[in-house]
């Protein structure tokens, strides 16, 4: 009720905003035409958002209503989505394409071990130049010194009481 008294009927409005757009449009170029078409360009921007968040607000009430229920909309809504969650196929690195589950668990476990029990490294010593230092030899060697009894109880008591340094509480 509200919303028919405050905004009236949205979807009429922005189609005789466009009725009128379009009439304008159609005339011939002039100045006050051009202004007269902004105008109305701007206000049927304005009319578009409204029925654009009449439609959002209007389509989450159902999705929540549809969604606190057991429903069949519910089910498929949740199997199309672990529909689009699968792996079919993957390239292995001699370039083949595998296909069965099989295959591709075998893919997947043998990478992972070799990803885990790998010794050797890969990453070039020239690559290391690329990464900016942010952190001088003498800040890295005092960062290196393990902190001594006095300064743990300093920082302790310049803390607040009942507050946690990190986000864990550590």
């Amino acid at each position: 009720m509200w919303s028919m008294l405050h905004f009236g009927d949205i979807h009429q409005k922005v189609d005789i905003l466009q009725n009128q757009l379009s009439e304008i449009q159609q005339l011939l170029h002039s100045a006050d035409n051009t202004s007269k078409d902004f105008e109305i360009n701007d206000e049927l921007k304005k009319w578009n958002q409204i029925q654009h968040d009449f439609h959002k607000q209007k389509y989450r009430d159902n999705f929540l209503k549809d969604m606190d229920n057991n429903t069949k909309y519910f089910h498929t809504l949740t199997k199309s989505k672990r529909a689009r969650n699968n792996i079919n196929s993957l390239k292995d690195p001699n370039g083949n394409w595998l296909h069965s589950r099989d295959e591709l668990s075998n893919l997947l476990t043998n990478r992972f071990k070799d990803i885990s029990t790998s010794m050797s490294h890969n990453i070039q010593e020239h690559h290391y130049n690329i990464l900016p230092t942010l952190v001088s030899e003498e800040e890295n060697i005092l960062l290196l010194i393990p902190p001594n009894d006095d300064e743990i109880l300093s920082t302790l008591k310049s803390m607040e009481n009942w507050s946690a340094p990190g986000s864990e509480g550590f």
